[in-house]
Order: C-alpha cells, then structure tokens, then sequence
C-alpha cells in the first residue's frame, strides 16, 4: 500500500486504519504509521495522534527539554515525569520554553529556574512548576511573575495542561 500525501486535508484519517493495525502484530502502532504514510508529519493531525506518543512528538519532547536545559540554562527536576507530562499536553513544551526565555529575559542574568513535576493522585491535580531562584526584592519576583501570566495569558488559557510559577524562597529547588 502506497499513499503519498502532499497536503493535510488529502488525509482521510478512516481510511485503511484496520489494514494498519493488522499488517504486522510486532510493529507497534507508530512504525505502522511511519511504514505506511512516510515521516510526513502532516499525515498525523488527527485525534489518533494526540492520544499517542508518536516518535515526532518524542523528538520534539526531547529537543524542548534539551533547549530548557542546554540553551537556557534550567535544572529539570523528576525529568521521566516532566516527559510523560509533556506526552500528555504537547502544547506546554513551546509554552513552558517562551515562558522560561520570558522569565530570564526579565531577570537579566541575575535568576535560575527550575522546572519540577507535581501531581497529587489524591485529587488527580497535575502541573508544572517552573521555580524562580533570585536575589532581588521578593515584590519584584512577584511583579516579575505577574506580568509573565499577564503577557502569556492567551497561550496559558488555551494550553492543555498548567504551569505554575514561584520563588523559590529558600533556594530548595536551586
């Protein structure tokens, strides 16, 4: 089976899923994909790939936690969490890299952030924490925080997973 796709919408996502799934029960579900339809990305904007981790959703996962950290300068905290979290809402990869540049941007050299995991199974609540360590007045890392949420309100709203913001008071997460 051969189907070349250059555009999205030539993308019928109903068609021939069962001959995918079936052509070969050790492939796992990707590969089929990728066997089937190439690496175009495109081919994947379905509701199937959001549902799945799909080798280009881990390569992008893998390229926003190594820009957090290389490029940025930020410790992760529970990485194998932060991933999995990242799997779940993709979205927050891009946010939490913009808020992150945002926050040192603000800073001048003079923050660290890290990025932890929380998730309490008692009320299923999950999120990010992208923790501030600075010496400057606590008003100013409050104001500072503020205007984060203020400036990327629209893309915190319509982002599918949280990301909380804090000083880190005691310097726990430094």
């Amino acid at each position: 089976m051969t189907l070349s796709l250059t555009k999205p919408e030539q993308y019928n996502p109903n068609s021939n899923w069962s001959e995918i799934i079936m052509s070969n029960p050790l492939l796992s579900f990707e590969r089929k994909i990728l066997n089937t339809y190439g690496n175009k990305v495109e081919a994947f904007y379905t509701d199937e790939f959001f549902k799945r981790p799909t080798y280009s959703k881990v390569n992008h996962i893998v390229a926003s936690l190594k820009s957090l950290e290389e490029d940025l300068g930020i410790k992760l905290l529970k990485v194998s969490e932060i991933k999995e979290y990242f799997l779940k809402h993709i979205d927050m990869c891009d946010l939490t890299y913009e808020l992150s540049y945002y926050l040192l941007s603000q800073f001048t050299n003079s923050a660290c952030l890290t990025l932890d995991y929380y998730n309490d199974k008692e009320y299923n609540d999950e999120y990010l924490c992208l923790y501030i360590f600075s010496n400057k007045r606590n008003q100013e890392i409050i104001d500072i925080i503020w205007d984060a949420y203020k400036a990327f309100k629209r893309e915190i709203s319509r982002a599918s997973g949280w990301i909380r913001i804090s000083k880190d008071f005691e310097g726990v997460h430094h």
